[in-house]
């Protein structure tokens, strides 16, 4: 059978040393995109544009290379086959954690007019079923403010403080974390639903003069990623570039 496989060991000739593998009719033009994962596996991730199903990968161990400089190989397991391969981009790349709950703005404020603020942004969080348990004293803490245009605003967070008992605790960013962020306060909330709040306030950052009529917020605790979206408007309405949640008053 024509097709790509993913091999275990060095008896390339063996069938059953391709744990995965993929019908493919390689006697004509076929695109491959393969990847290699950090725990030491590959994957098949797609042939002529289409991802595999069932899933083709190969959690691993992969063969020890057979060369001391290291390198890609690409090889036809018998000798009537032959392949022409051209490579065009090899990369890292760290994959982006599932979304793993919602959040809903109740306050953003960019630029405020009232105080000297420059971000503020206070959101419920509700964690989808089965995602991990957030725990801020042991996992950094991302917000990443962006627009179409891309991000404007991106705050890491290390270093928090807890008090109370699951499943209402409280964590606060320490002294030392909010002066290495370069803001004023971090707060996370937790409720027994597998929600809570999360509240930032930072008086030091530019934020450029820009149109954030949508605005996208997404929050990383450890690898459970929280995204939500706030409709914003300017206030007052002068071009002044200050901006609020559509639903302030």
């Amino acid at each position: 059978m024509l097709g790509l496989g993913i091999a275990r060991d060095i008896a390339f000739t063996d069938p059953a040393n391709y744990p995965v593998f993929v019908p493919v009719n390689w006697q004509g033009d076929t695109t491959v995109r393969f990847r290699r994962t950090a725990g030491g596996g590959a994957e098949i991730m797609e042939v002529n544009g289409a991802a595999p199903n069932p899933r083709a990968l190969f959690t691993g161990p992969l063969p020890v290379r057979s060369r001391e400089i290291s390198s890609v190989e690409f090889v036809c397991a018998s000798v009537e086959a032959q392949a022409n391969i051209d490579v065009s981009t090899f990369y890292s790349a760290r994959p982006q954690p599932p979304v793993q709950g919602t959040l809903t703005p109740t306050v953003l404020r960019l630029r405020d007019s009232d105080s000297t603020d420059k971000v503020r942004l206070r959101a419920d969080y509700q964690l989808n079923q089965g995602a991990a348990t957030i725990d801020p004293t042991t996992q950094p803490v991302r917000l990443t403010l962006s627009t179409a245009a891309g991000v404007f605003s991106t705050k890491t967070i290390t270093g928090f403080d807890v008090r109370g008992r699951v499943p209402n605790r409280r964590w606060t960013a320490s002294a030392a974390a909010r002066a290495a962020a370069g803001i004023d306060a971090c707060v996370i909330d937790e409720d027994p639903n597998n929600g809570g709040s999360f509240f930032l306030r930072d008086v030091n950052t530019t934020v450029a003069m820009a149109d954030f009529t949508n605005t996208s917020i997404e929050v990383l605790i450890g690898d459970d990623r929280l995204t939500g979206s706030a409709t914003m408007v300017e206030k007052p309405i002068n071009g002044g570039g200050r901006w609020r949640l559509q639903s302030e008053p």
